[in-house]
C-alpha cells in the first residue's frame, strides 16, 4: 500500500470513474486499474465494483476508503509540519510503509 494508491481510492470517490481519475491524477486508465487491482490483492479483498457505467466501493472499499481519508489528512499533516520546521518549499514522500505509519502513530 502507498500513498498515490490511497490518493487514487479517494479521487475514485469522487469522480466514480476510472478515465477521469486516471486524467485528473495524471496516470494512464490502465496503470490506474493495475495499481487498484494490486491494492486489492494486498488487502485480499475487492475495493470495487466495475461495470460500463463506472465504478462503486464495496463495503470493505468504503471502510478503507475511510481510513484512506484519514491517512491522506495525517500525511498532509506531516508534510505541513516538516515544511514549516525545515522552511522546504515541498515534501515528497512515497514510502510503501507510510500508510502502515501513520495509521500506528497519527490516527485520530
Amino acid at each position: 500500500m502507498n500513498i498515490d494508491q490511497l490518493k487514487y481510492l479517494t479521487d475514485l470517490a469522487i469522480t466514480n470513474s476510472m478515465n477521469v481519475t486516471a486524467k485528473r491524477m495524471f496516470i494512464s486508465q490502465p496503470a490506474l486499474s493495475e495499481s487498484v487491482k494490486r491494492l486489492e490483492e494486498e488487502l485480499g479483498c475487492p475495493l470495487l465494483n466495475r461495470s460500463k457505467t463506472g465504478i462503486s466501493f464495496t463495503e470493505d472499499g468504503k471502510v478503507i476508503l475511510e481510513h484512506a481519508q484519514k491517512i491522506l489528512k495525517q500525511h498532509e499533516h506531516i508534510e505541513q509540519y516538516l515544511q514549516e520546521k525545515y522552511n522546504l518549499k515541498s515534501v515528497t514522500t512515497t514510502s510503501p510503509l507510510i500508510a502502515k505509519f501513520l495509521k500506528e502513530n497519527f490516527e485520530d
